[in-house]
This record gives structure tokens, C-alpha cells and sequence, in this order.
């Protein structure tokens, strides 16, 4: 890929971030509606001729749909600051989202929702307890919109005003609402009423009222998708995919979770724009989330560029099992207060460390390599929205849930706690891991009599529905998550595109190659392996989709084979790839000694082998066609017990560097007044043991060493010659060994390759 094709491809990456923060307004502009638009009881105007038994039950019906939009607005809980009404001892609500036990949606901090799957303990915890206790069960809220109408009522009702002034007695007994929640909810009031006027009497005990929600499935469905959340981590899991794609050694980027480059300048960051920016990212992700059979989809504007729809399906998921046809599901990152960290830092500066190797005097250009290397905590409320369109006759209905989004040092917080948290080695004694869920199973309360009710789970009876409840549950806590799903990316469901066909041939003979393992890979952090080629060295599997991921085809002896492709849904693609057999190859090495005659003439070369007490390093770099290409480098030692290495090959074009080093080295005396034309020694003898005398640099400056496939499948030797310089002498006006060699010629390795090029480059020895 060349740099036009990376600008290109940055931009398209950049357009899309803009629009998808472009939904996430639009979405940002829903919840405002939401927000301005609260439930409030509104007690109907009965006209004095209804039926009062009508009139009951649509208070009856006000009061309970009342009740069930409470529900929902705060995550399975009517109102979670009346631990009377919510059965729970009280909440930790605070306006730091990712310190509470709820999300707020108003800057009055006046409609919480209640958080089923977060980090209880503070952010910046070693011994962390990530919790499901907050999920109401459905008998809890089958409870509280029982007690909710049972209170709310009487309001509505008004004492019957309206009928009193029409000259009706009505006199009524104790109430007792009761709550089915099925595919319908069933409210049930139980009031003994008798009515009079005139002489007249009429007695009713039950009023009934179905109001067109289907809780229960709401309620299995929100369940559904947490324990999905928390069992498979599936929010960590697509933020680092989306954060490997949109980080990079750029300033205009997000800084890479791990990248390495030799280049001599450096990109550098400031904390809070890193955190302004994932910030924007997890607002941009969020909407694309969409769960397989929801009609979310059709809500949306989905993308219509290949990256942007490539993208867009990666967010897309199967929950088995469960039914989502009737209900749309949305994600969205409502409150800004992320709590986030990035390290290693320096006020606040991220920069990565570098290190620049100087060679003495001159042997080699100065080399640069910096390691970029930073580990991201990030904390962030999620929101989720289950709309059920048909609801309350189309007019919608909406619950809503909280849940975090949990990151510490680059892993999924359970991933971290299990000891898979950072690159080092966890030190034990700072941080024992310790993650906790706890699950509460709540068993129904019964009315005993008019004062007491029953736990059916102890036996026990108590003497508030309140204190029953709160005493009539099981509660299970789970140490660890050991079934984690760790391959999101690979689950068969993910694998949405057409079907790839993937055919591996030897590059040389053309010839099938079997047993070739495919993997591929998306970003920096998924990575999914797909199986092997044939005996006919074909492939065929569909694979997930992904913009530019990375294809992968390992085989022994050979070199891996490396390429971009993108996968998109339904989309079939055929892929040839030669891939390229590694050569093991018999080498040699001499010196090609340079002389330097009285008038400092240097000539080149007599030639020479290793005497024993000399050795040489040789190293081959391949330079890569295209920047995803897998690097391929060669080493040997040439040393006289053993003077002919084998060096592995493959076609290519090829750096080549070589050290001559000498253990006897050589002295500097200390009358010795000048080495050089600038540089002045101590009086004192100067020891260079062991000494490195030159070698040999061939690049791009000299010309790449070539070998093509053809030569490489003749070739049965490689000789190599390296320059040996003079021994380096004092170079005074007492000059010790004439002609004289300072420690100058040191650093001619390059200068020297370049003059006698033609007389030291590599000869390939061909088979008869």
C-alpha cells in the first residue's frame, strides 16, 4: 500500500468518525426529548354519567401504566431514593456516573437509572467487585407496581367526587392490587364497593384492567443482554477493535496500544485531548451497536461506503435464544464523565521512550527506535434503550438500563483481574485479584392476613411487604467468570461476509500448498484463526467482516504471507497467495584487506581468510514491497571452527550488514599524541580489546543486494566479503607505523563499500 492509499484510507476513517458523531447528536437529541417529557400521573376527568365501575378501572389503568413507565425510565425501579418502594437498602447515588450505582439522564440529577452491570468499587480499585446485584428481578417489580397503584390510587380515585355530586353513597372495603406479567400486564384491583342512589344499590368487588406492555419479555430481554455484556465483555471488546483502528503513530490519532518505529522524529500527545477524543470515539461507536433481529437497523442511517458498512456489521451481534423481532435496542454513551487514564505519561505528555544508538567513532549511522507503548483505564457509562413500538397502542413504550464500560490496562477488567492484564508480570503482593458478581433470587411474599405477610422461602412471616422482600431472596456471589468468551470476534456468528476462497501456491514451482493455517486479523487486538488449506491448497470459510484486516498463511519452512483485505457482508472474494518457501543456503566470508600506500592512497583488496582470532558477524534484512508484509531477516557468525554457516533465504531485496571483530585488538601507545586530525589522547596507552575492524553496509545508498525465486532455487553457495582496514596507529609527528592508519578509517565502513563495490559484493554460486 503506498502512502497515497494509507492518507486515503486515514481520511475515510476520519469522514466516518464525523458522521457517526453525527448519529450520536441526533440520538443526544432523542434523550432530550426524552428527558423534557417525563411521566406525571394526570388523574382523568370522569363526566358525571360514566359507569362508576369505568370510572375504577381507568384509574386503575392510569395508575399501573403510570407505574410501568416509572419502571422503565429508572431501570426496573420506580423510584430508587424510596427504599421503602424499591425493596433495596439504599443506592450509592452520586453525580460521578462512574462512582454510583446509577446513570443520571438530567443535569438536575432527577431521573437515575439504575446501573445491572457495573464496577462497585472505586475506579481506582485493586481489589475490584463488578457486580449484577442492582438487576431487579421480575417478581421485585412485579411488587412495586403493585404497591406503586396501591398508593397511587386514592388520588386518582378523588373519593369519588364527581359521583358524590350527583347524590351517590359509595362505600368501599379494603384494597389489594395484584400484577400478572406476561405477553400482557394484568392488573387486578380487589375492592369491595357498593354504590347507592335513590334506594338503589349496586355492590363490585374486582376491577381489572390489561394494558398492552409485554413486561415480561422486556424484562427477559434486558436480562439477556446483560449477562451477555458481562459474561462476553462484548462493549471492552469492540471499543479496543474500534480503538486499534483509529489509534496510531499520528498526533492526529490516538495513541497506539503498542507500535515500534525507527523514524528520527517522534509523535507526541497531551492527556486531555486523548481523553476529549475517546470520549468522541466512545460516543461514535455506541449507536452502531446492534443486536441481530431487533429492528434497531431500520431506526438508523445505516452506512453505505464499504469501511463504514465493513464497520457497522463488525458492531453486530446474535443473542441466542431470545426473542428481539418486536423490540429495537439502543447503545448510547450519555454522560461525558468518563473516568479515564493513560500511562506512561509525563505531565501529562505522552511520549514515547526512544533509543538512539550512536555508534563510536562513526562505525555506522546513528539508528533511532521508539517504542510506542501506552495502557488506557477508562471507565464509561453506557445506556441502553429497549423500545417496544407496538406498546400502549404504537404509541412505544421504553425501559431503559445502565452499564459500564470497563477498561484497565488495555484488557476487559476480568481479563486484567485473571492475570492477563498487562505485558509485565502482575506483582502478586500489590494486587490480588479478587472479581466478585452477585445475583439475588428473589421468592414471592403472600399476604398471611390483614397485618403480616409470608416468605415461602424461610417460612417466615413478617410484618411489611418490605421487610419480607428484603428477607426473601437468595443471594448467590460468584468469585471469579471463568466461562469467558475471549474470541467475540471469531464466534460463527460473527462471520457475516460472502464466502472467501483462499488458494496458497508455492511462489517458485507454482505448485499447491496444503496444510497452510489461515488466520485474520482486525486491528491490533482480534484475531481469529480460520483453519488450513486443502490438498489442493484451497480454502474456503466465511469469515467476520472487517475494513483492511489483515490476512495470515503460516506454513512450516515457509515465510509468512501477509495481505490486506476487506471483508463485507455477503460479499464473496477469491484470494491467490504465493507464498514463498524458505531457501537454507551454505555461505563463506572473507576479508578484502585495504592497504594504504606512503603518498595515504588507499587500494583495495588483498584477500584473506579469518585467522583465529577473528570473527564476523553477517545480517540480512529484507526490505519489504508492501508495508504489511511480515519482516524476514538472516543472521551467521563466521568464526574458524566454523567457517561455512547456512543463512535462510527467500526471494527479495536485501540490506546487508557486516562487523569484523578482532580479540586481539590493538593499542594506542601513550606517547601517542594524535589519532586523528581532531582528536587528542591522554598520556596513557589506550586498549581497544576487543577491536571492530570495519565490515560491510550495503543499502539503499549502495544498491539492494537481489535474489529472485528462479536464482535462489539454483543457488548452492553465497560467498560474502567483508573490508578489513589498517590497524589503527598514533598518526603524530612520531608516527610509529608508517604508512600511518588512525582511528579515522573506523568509521569509512560505508565510504569504503562504496569505493570498492565491485570488488566485495556478494557472489551467488550456482549449481552445475
Amino acid at each position: 500500500m503506498d502512502g497515497t492509499n494509507i492518507t486515503k484510507m486515514h481520511k475515510h476513517a476520519q469522514i466516518t468518525l464525523y458522521i457517526l458523531i453525527g448519529i450520536v447528536f441526533l440520538l443526544a437529541i432523542g434523550t432530550g426529548i426524552y428527558v423534557t417529557t417525563k411521566t406525571t400521573l394526570k388523574t382523568t376527568i370522569i363526566q358525571p354519567e360514566s359507569n362508576i365501575k369505568t370510572y375504577i378501572t381507568d384509574c386503575l389503568t392510569l395508575t399501573s401504566i403510570d407505574a410501568l413507565k416509572k419502571l422503565g425510565e429508572h431501570g426496573g425501579y420506580i423510584d430508587p431514593t424510596d427504599t421503602q418502594l424499591s425493596l433495596r437498602k439504599k443506592f450509592n447515588l452520586n453525580e460521578n456516573p462512574t462512582e454510583s450505582d446509577a446513570l443520571y439522564l438530567t443535569p438536575d440529577n432527577d431521573q437515575p437509572v439504575i446501573y445491572w452491570w457495573h464496577l462497585k468499587s472505586k475506579n481506582t480499585c485493586k481489589n475490584c467487585d463488578l457486580t449484577t446485584e442492582n438487576t431487579p428481578t421480575l417478581e421485585e417489580e412485579k411488587t412495586q407496581i403493585e404497591q406503586y397503584t396501591l398508593q397511587a390510587l386514592p388520588k386518582c380515585l378523588n373519593n369519588f367526587e364527581p359521583f358524590l355530586k350527583q347524590g351517590y353513597h359509595i362505600t368501599k372495603g379494603d384494597k389489594k392490587i395484584s400484577a400478572a406479567l406476561e405477553t400482557t400486564v394484568r392488573i387486578t384491583l380487589t375492592m369491595p364497593t357498593i354504590i347507592s342512589r335513590d334506594g338503589t344499590e349496586t355492590k363490585e368487588t374486582t376491577f381489572e384492567t390489561i394494558i398492552d406492555i409485554p413486561f415480561k419479555q422486556i424484562h427477559t430481554l434486558a436480562t439477556e443482554i446483560i449477562k451477555d455484556l458481562a459474561l462476553k465483555q462484548r462493549l471492552e471488546t469492540l471499543f479496543l477493535h474500534a480503538l486499534a483502528f483509529y489509534s496510531g503513530v499520528d498526533a492526529t490519532k490516538l495513541p497506539p496500544i503498542s507500535e515500534i518505529t525507527h523514524s528520527p522524529t517522534t509523535a507526541t500527545w497531551t492527556t486531555p485531548a486523548v481523553e476529549q477524543n475517546v470520549q468522541q470515539l466512545l460516543a461514535s461507536i455506541m449507536p452502531m451497536i446492534h443486536i441481530n433481529g431487533t429492528n434497531t437497523k431500520k431506526q438508523k442511517n445505516t452506512p453505505t461506503t464499504p469501511f463504514a458498512k465493513t464497520l457497522y456489521d463488525t458492531f453486530t451481534y446474535n443473542l441466542p435464544n431470545t426473542d428481539t423481532t418486536d423490540y429495537a435496542v439502543d447503545f448510547s454513551l450519555i454522560d461525558n464523565k468518563i473516568y479515564f487514564d493513560i500511562n506512561p505519561k509525563t505531565q501529562n505528555q505522552l511520549i514515547p521512550d526512544t533509543d538512539k544508538t550512536s555508534f563510536p567513532f562513526d562505525l555506522a549511522p546513528p539508528f533511532q527506535t521508539n517504542y510506542y507503548e501506552f495502557f488506557y483505564d477508562i471507565s464509561a457509562p453506557i445506556l441502553i434503550r429497549i423500545n417496544t413500538p407496538n406498546a400502549l397502542k404504537k404509541t412505544g413504550y421504553n425501559f431503559y438500563v445502565a452499564t459500564e464500560l470497563n477498561i484497565r490496562k488495555n484488557k476487559n477488567l476480568i481479563q486484567y483481574h485473571l492475570g492477563e492484564g498487562t505485558i509485565q508480570p502482575l506483582n502478586s503482593n500489590s494486587l490480588k485479584p479478587s472479581v466478585t458478581t452477585t445475583t439475588n433470587e428473589f421468592t414471592k411474599c403472600t399476604p398471611k392476613d390483614d397485618k403480616t405477610f409470608l416468605c415461602q422461602l424461610d417460612g417466615k412471616t413478617y410484618p411489611e411487604i418490605r421487610a419480607c422482600s428484603e428477607n426473601c431472596r437468595k443471594q448467590t456471589t460468584q468469585n471469579t467468570i471463568t466461562e469467558i468468551n475471549t474470541t467475540f470476534f471469531c464466534d460463527t456468528n460473527q462471520r457475516t461476509s460472502g464466502t472467501i476462497k483462499i488458494t496458497a501456491i508455492d511462489a517458485t514451482d507454482k505448485k499447491p500448498v496444503s496444510d497452510a493455517a489461515i488466520s485474520y486479523y482486525c486491528g491490533t487486538q482480534l484475531a481469529c484463526p480460520a483453519g488450513a488449506t486443502n490438498s489442493r491448497g484451497i480454502f474456503r470459510q466465511k469469515m467476520p467482516t472487517c475494513y483492511n484486516g489483515l490476512l495470515k498463511i503460516t506454513r512450516d519452512k515457509y515465510h509468512p504471507f501477509t495481505q490486506p483485505i476487506t471483508t463485507e457482508t455477503d460479499k464473496r472474494m477469491d484470494v491467490t497467495a504465493e507464498i514463498m518457501q524458505i531457501k537454507t543456503i551454505p555461505t563463506t566470508i572473507r576479508k578484502a584487506e585495504v592497504q594504504i600506500n606512503p603518498e595515504s592512497i588507499r587500494t583495495c583488496c588483498t584477500y584473506s581468510s579469518l585467522n583465529r582470532f577473528e570473527k564476523i558477524t553477517l545480517n540480512l534484512k529484507r526490505i519489504p514491497q508492501q508495508p504489511w508484509e511480515a519482516p524476514f531477516n538472516t543472521q551467521a557468525i563466521y568464526e574458524p571452527n566454523n567457517p561455512m554457516p547456512t543463512i535462510n533465504l527467500i526471494p527479495g531485496n536485501y540490506e546487508i550488514q557486516a562487523t569484523i571483530i578482532d580479540d586481539l585488538g590493538f593499542v594506542i601507545p601513550k606517547k601517542c599524541k594524535r589519532i586523528d586530525l581532531t582528536t587528542y589522547m591522554p598520556d596513557e596507552d589506550k586498549i581497544f580489546k576487543p577491536a571492530t575492524l570495519t565490515g560491510l553496509i550495503i543499502n539503499n545508498e549502495t544498491g539492494y543486494w537481489k535474489i529472485d525465486s528462479t536464482t535462489l532455487a539454483k543457488t548452492e553457495k553465497i560467498d560474502f566479503t567483508a573490508i578489513k582496514i589498517p590497524t589503527p596507529t598514533c598518526i603524530d609527528e612520531n608516527c610509529i607505523t608508517p604508512p600511518c592508519a588512525g582511528l579515522g578509517e573506523l568509521g569509512k565502513t560505508k565510504e569504503y563499500t562504496k569505493q570498492f563495490l565491485d570488488k566485495i559484493w556478494p557472489r551467488i554460486i550456482l549449481k552445475s
